[in-house]
């Protein structure tokens, strides 16, 4: 099984596309369970 991992660097929260990079995330965890996530220094701040 192949690894898939997503690399976020704003905040869910903060734009569209923080929340569309999250919707996949869901979406790619009911498919598969090699996920991995990381969340760079800047996904944490609300500026």
């Amino acid at each position: 099984m192949k690894r898939i991992a997503f690399v976020f660097s704003t905040a869910p929260h903060g734009s569209a596309s923080g929340r569309e990079g999250l919707d996949a995330l869901l979406a790619t965890s009911a498919l598969t369970e090699a996920l991995g996530v990381f969340l760079l220094a800047t996904a944490f701040f609300n500026y």
